[in-house]
């Protein structure tokens, strides 16, 4: 082979190889793009906005929905749930007031709810615990089925509470007490119970705490046996539940202004701390063992690690139509 054609040969298989190194470089840009494609998606997604707490709609709607049955854990494994109240004990007097008001899960329990649905009343559960939907439920003896819930006066589903879960009732009526009595056992066992994921909303019955101290004195229980505060099952790594925090000012309001964002601060869509006896929501995202339990820790709280922030913009919930 003479020098010419030593050369030819030498720029030609520099030629390949500057062919296979751009192409190896373009795949490997590629795969570099890819990955943090994936991992810029995955932070959006855990700061992105869940939307908003949900509310009761018009109880004059008509249409005919069949409840589904009790909701079960998968399998045969299930996680330690809520140590509910004792039922039984002397019947107990409840006032409802006219309009909306919310009660807790924790003051019913335990009780035969009749006498409130026979006073024509309807109690309102969001993603109930017992049954598998992620929409209200309502339990009235003349509820005959509603656009934006299910009826459950004819149904072989009874509506049963659950402890430190919130429901909102509307009493079209006057002001009204009320006699309560004990039942033996509770229409649907809190073993039985999921949470779903979305919205729910709870009972805060401790002195006023900050977002940091709510989420460190909540604890979810899952089916595989494990769990975990609300204030770990927001972080990024973890990602079990929203970073939002809601708070119902006016229970007797449920315009858009009774709602403020648990943020640290207060404003007019904010506050600061939730307030002793009020009700809250919170957003559970979907997780591969299902949710079984929500329960709050009792003693002194202390404040966990502070929580992610999000400057997501606040637009409160639609103001539903007045039956």
């Amino acid at each position: 082979m003479n020098n010419e054609q030593l050369e030819n040969e030498v720029q030609k298989k520099s030629s390949r190889g500057r062919i296979v190194f751009a192409v190896l470089g373009v795949l490997v840009l590629g795969i570099v793009s890819l990955i943090v494609g994936i991992r810029i998606f995955s932070n959006l997604s855990i700061t992105a906005d869940t939307g908003l707490p949900p509310i009761p709609g018009d109880p004059d709607q008509n249409e005919s929905i069949t409840p589904t049955t009790t909701a079960t854990t998968t399998g045969s494994v299930t996680s330690t749930p809520v140590t509910p109240p004792e039922p039984g004990g002397p019947p107990i007097d409840v006032t409802i007031k006219s309009g909306w008001s919310v009660v807790s899960g924790s003051t019913l329990y335990g009780y035969n709810l009749a006498p409130i649905s026979k006073e024509g009343i309807f109690v309102y559960s969001f993603n109930d615990p017992y049954l598998p939907n992620r929409n209200w439920i309502v339990s009235n003896d003349t509820c005959t089925g509603q656009t934006d819930f299910f009826c459950l006066n004819s149904s072989s589903i009874k509506f049963s509470p659950y402890p430190l879960v919130g429901y909102y009732v509307y009493n079209p009526g006057s002001q009204v007490t009320l006699s309560l009595n004990e039942v033996s056992t509770p229409t649907l066992n809190p073993q039985n119970a999921i949470f779903g994921r979305g919205w729910h909303l709870m009972h805060w019955n401790q002195v006023a705490a900050t977002k940091n101290e709510l989420m460190g004195k909540l604890s979810i229980s899952y089916s595989d046996k494990s769990s975990i505060s609300l204030a770990d099952a927001i972080k990024a790594d973890i990602h079990k539940a929203s970073i939002k925090v809601y708070v119902i000012m006016d229970p007797a309001n449920i315009s858009s202004s009774s709602i403020k964002e648990l943020t640290g601060t207060d404003s007019a869509n904010s506050l600061s701390k939730i307030p002793q006896d009020s009700y809250f929501w919170i957003y559970l995202r979907r997780t591969a063992s299902r949710a079984t339990s929500i329960s709050q820790s009792s003693g002194s709280i202390s404040s966990p690690q502070s929580s992610q922030t999000t400057t997501d913009e606040i637009i409160m919930p639609p103001v539903p139509i007045a039956p």
